[in-house]
């Protein structure tokens, strides 16, 4: 029956998660996992979450990640369900290891600053949820997987950097392809110039 096929589901998934999280508790004593706290029974009972969590692709820790969704249900009860869960499961697998900003090099690559500034999920899982409620993402961003949504807040820039980016491709899609080239690299070159600290015409 559907009933029995769902609980299958849900034993199987429980299984799948309670399996990495010995591993991971084996290789640290800092890993655990609060089973009796109502958020976290829910996320293991659900097999919505469970599969979106275990089938978003390879991550660091499946045990930070659970506690990730639980900090963000109890701050936002609608991530409970619909694109705020995608979005909060693309957050967790992200964010479950510390993410910094990159800074660009003269010559255009970039690397990671050892201690440049850490970009903290949490904030940036309330940023996308204020920019989508406000209307200023793309439609087809509500129609993302929780995998496909971890490309997007795993953008190692600042929330401000996004915003920039984000009016820009904006601009480009109301041209059309074509124009990508003509309007949007002046501006590019212009800003990273900026970020280098170096003249515009260097």
């Amino acid at each position: 029956t559907c009933i029995e096929s769902e609980e299958f589901e849900v034993d199987m998934l429980n299984y799948e998660i309670l399996t990495r999280y010995r591993e991971e508790k084996r290789g640290s004593h800092d890993i655990k996992i609060d089973f009796e706290n109502e958020t976290i029974s829910w996320i293991l009972s659900s097999a919505d979450v469970m599969e979106k969590l275990m089938h978003s692709g390879e991550t660091i820790s499946i045990t930070k990640s659970i506690e990730i969704i639980k900090t963000i249900i109890e701050m936002d009860n609608g991530a409970r369900t619909g694109w705020k869960l995608r979005l909060a499961v693309a957050i967790a697998l992200t964010f479950n290891q510390t993410v910094k900003q990159r800074q660009p090099t003269v010559y255009g690559s970039s690397h990671l600053l050892e201690d440049g500034p850490i970009i903290d999920g949490l904030e940036r899982f309330k940023n996308f949820v204020e920019w989508a409620e406000a209307g200023e993402l793309f439609d087809d961003f509500f129609q993302l997987s929780a995998w496909h949504l971890r490309y997007v807040v795993n953008a190692c820039v600042s929330d401000e950097e996004l915003i920039w980016a984000r009016k820009k491709a904006s601009y480009i899609r109301q041209l059309g392809p074509n124009s990508i080239a003509g309007c949007f690299f002046e501006n590019l070159v212009e800003y990273r110039k900026s970020r280098l600290g170096v003249p515009y015409n260097h």
